[in-house]
């Protein structure tokens, strides 16, 4: 792996070297490695420095994208057709504050998930996904949602 990175700081970027990231690092998409990858060259004074930054930020990418799998795992629950984020978090083992995070600014889970139209019965908003809402909400919901002048929001 170093020998691939070596390669792209010191030398163009060529597609086989971003395939060859993507056999070594496989939770992330070619587009995402590629990004990391020119972001890095650009920051980075030396090979080593360059190394550092590219493990650390796949790292912390790769564990964002764990939780955001563990956040999918719990709402595609057959269990549930929406959950708040204390069930979300507890299910997934993170924090409650990591959960909204994640849902707030993930790009990958915005395009997959829908905050409820209603809430809990105590007060708490509820997530599902868009395929499970599309499929399983009633019609009411649907209404409610298509209607609704005011949407229910995660900082509310």
């Amino acid at each position: 792996m170093s020998d691939i990175l070596e390669k792209i700081f010191t030398n163009d970027l060529l597609e086989n070297h971003i395939d060859a990231l993507c056999a070594s690092y496989s939770k992330l998409n070619k587009s995402e490695l590629t990004k990391i990858v020119n972001e890095q060259r650009e920051s980075s004074n030396s090979l080593d420095s360059f190394k550092l930054n590219f493990e650390n930020t796949y790292k912390r990418l790769s564990d964002m994208e764990e939780i955001d799998r563990r956040i999918l795992q719990a709402l595609n629950s057959d269990k549930y057709q929406a959950r708040t984020i204390d069930g979300i978090s507890q299910e997934a083992n993170s924090s409650e504050q990591e959960i909204i995070q994640r849902i707030t600014y993930s790009e990958k889970l915005s395009d997959l998930l829908k905050i409820y139209p209603r809430k809990s019965k105590d007060g708490q908003v509820l997530i599902t996904t868009k395929a499970k809402y599309e499929k399983s909400a009633s019609f009411t919901d649907k209404f409610i949602d298509a209607f609704a002048t005011s949407r229910v929001r995660l900082d509310q």
